[in-house]
């Protein structure tokens, strides 16, 4: 009996010693547990903390810190404090090639740029984003990344006087361009009265 618990102890304790990760932890596990306490928790403060720890702790992860650095941008900008930008920039200057990160790193840079710095904290903001009411009559469908809205053009080629007959194309405008597009072109014979 005293043999078998002695293997026991001494099989556990190789387990433990043997184990190359102990006390070593992952940056990929750090960043999980910052996006846990940001996305599940809501505990902004606490996810702030763990994004600066990767960043301090971690340099040579570029794609962990490059996340970390783009959450914690995010987080600043929920919590209203300044160095939103800062991290924003740093991914920009040291960290060009994490394209994902970099991308929405430039985005959100790009949004200070033009005045549209949301308070998110506010909820629902209401902002214009297309004010032709030539081409829109009625409601139009907004896309789910607010990028796009359908409507039926009524005006022939895109900017002629309203035609109360018209030719009830379905359109699509893209916010972020400022254009429209038609998706069908019916023939005024075709619409009935």
């Amino acid at each position: 009996m005293k043999t078998r618990a002695f293997l026991g102890l001494a099989g556990v304790a190789l387990l433990i010693a043997g184990s190359p990760a102990q006390g070593q932890e992952k940056p990929e596990d750090r960043l999980q547990s910052g996006r846990y306490a940001e996305e599940v928790e809501g505990n902004l403060r606490a996810a702030v903390g763990i994004f600066q720890s990767i960043i301090a702790d971690f340099p040579s992860h570029r794609t962990v810190v490059a996340e970390a650095l783009v959450r914690l941008g995010r987080a600043f900008e929920t919590l209203g404090e300044q160095g939103a930008q800062q991290a924003y920039r740093r991914v920009l200057s040291d960290y060009p090639d994490q394209a994902e990160a970099a991308a929405e790193a430039r985005s959100r840079l790009a949004s200070f740029r033009a005045g549209e710095e949301v308070d998110r904290r506010l909820g629902l903001v209401e902002r214009q984003v297309w004010c032709d009411a030539g081409m829109w009559v009625g409601a139009g469908s907004i896309s789910p990344d607010g990028r796009y809205v359908a409507f039926v053009d009524w005006t022939p080629g895109f900017g002629g006087e309203l035609n109360l007959l018209g030719h009830a194309d379905l359109a699509v405008y893209d916010t972020e361009t400022g254009r429209s597009r038609l998706l069908t072109h019916r023939p005024p014979e075709l619409v009935s009265d």
